[in-house]
């Protein structure tokens, strides 16, 4: 089987770099496979500003795409701004070579809220919609981590988000827990949709009512909400218990997992329209062996009901109540299990749930013609 694999630039993205590897590996495990390179076109920053328009293409350059494809199996594409350049090529493909499957990975739907968060994303939403309803006759199979049947009228194949569990280096305890504090960790890129505001101002009001345990929360990465969480920390006064460390990777990233109690999923994804998540950093965690809080449902979890060592909030901007988070950190950790023990439950949980080989099964199954 011969394959095809186009990120259009998702590889700038740190944590969708590293997914992107771990997709191609498996891929690799049923047919030879190719990444293509479909990059910014080198232009004048005038031109690639007006592409946001409706009737002007975006500046993606399709030139090595077009001379390497040859006899395709299956290409498989990361979502990108749909425009007449992206349905040209998807109907060349499909007309020279028609026994081709084309399969679009769609990370985020629906996207709407979002986009309309972002001066550009409102300008490319006319584009988008005047264009995705072409994708239908090319596109045929949308791989999905949203419950939809079908997106743009094309059938999905619903996944999650996955990790190769045994390239995360597992969290180590440097000391045994004797202090009494609790110390929250919250790793990523962030953006509205992190709502991570809620957390620092539940930790404002847990201080002023007597407090019966110090809790800390470990902030790591940078992106557009970073100076509004340092400003609110000001704001309460909370600079002894938050601590921002900057944008942080391997091994230095390791160290700061290290000792850490609990991990901060999402909390902000009712700004964006959505109600379900499937972020690769809870994936993360749990590959490390740290329990999860979150302010959404977390696709991992749907299908264990309670899992003991996950904690859902509202996903509302309501703030959290960490007196909750302390009776969760009380009820895991004050149980008398080894936290040695609770690490090892997370991750072989991790393995058997959101491992790679078992969140791709149903796209390999697809590609070989088995039934999904």
């Amino acid at each position: 089987m011969n394959g095809y694999f186009i990120p259009f630039g998702a590889r700038r993205i740190v944590s969708v770099n590293k997914k992107i590897d771990m997709q191609l590996q498996q891929f690799s495990t049923i047919a030879m496979i190719e990444e293509i390179n479909v990059d910014i076109e080198l232009k004048s920053f005038l031109r690639n500003a007006l592409s946001v328009f409706p009737f002007i293409d975006l500046p993606w350059d399709y030139s090595e795409a077009y001379q390497k494809i040859d006899i395709p199996d299956f290409i498989f594409i990361r979502r990108t701004g749909a425009d007449r350049r992206l349905i040209k090529f998807l109907k060349y493909i499909k007309n020279r070579f028609p026994n081709c499957k084309i399969l679009m990975e769609v990370a985020t739907y629906p996207y709407i809220k979002e986009s309309l968060q972002r001066i550009e994303g409102c300008l490319l939403l006319p584009k988008d919609f005047y264009n995705e309803r072409k994708l239908k006759k090319y596109v045929d199979k949308v791989v999905t981590y949203s419950d939809d049947a079908t997106i743009w009228g094309i059938p999905t194949i619903r996944i999650m988000n996955g990790i190769v569990v045994e390239h995360v280096k597992p969290i180590y305890d440097v000391k045994a827990k004797e202090d009494n504090t609790i110390r929250l960790l919250a790793v990523a890129v962030f953006r509205k949709a992190h709502g991570y505001e809620r957390c620092i101002k539940g930790l404002a009001e847990y201080y002023q009512n007597r407090p019966s345990r110090i809790i800390e929360i470990h902030i790591v990465g940078d992106g557009t909400e970073l100076n509004y969480y340092k400003q609110l920390v000001m704001k309460y006064n909370l600079e002894k218990f938050v601590y921002f460390y900057g944008k942080k990777t391997g091994e230095v990233l390791d160290e700061i997992y290290n000792n850490k109690d609990i991990g901060l999923g999402a909390f902000g994804f009712y700004k964006v329209g959505m109600s379900r998540s499937s972020i690769l950093k809870t994936r993360e965690y749990l590959a490390k062996g740290l329990p999860v809080i979150s302010g959404c449902i977390e696709d991992v979890f749907e299908r264990t009901g309670n899992y003991q060592y996950f904690l859902q909030f509202s996903n509302d901007s309501s703030i959290v109540d960490m007196n909750e988070v302390v009776k969760f950190y009380e009820r895991i950790y004050g149980s008398g299990i080894e936290r040695n023990v609770v690490h090892k439950e997370i991750r072989e949980f991790a393995e058997k749930n959101v491992g790679m080989k078992v969140v791709m099964k149903p796209v390999l199954q697809y590609l070989k013609g088995e039934e999904v």
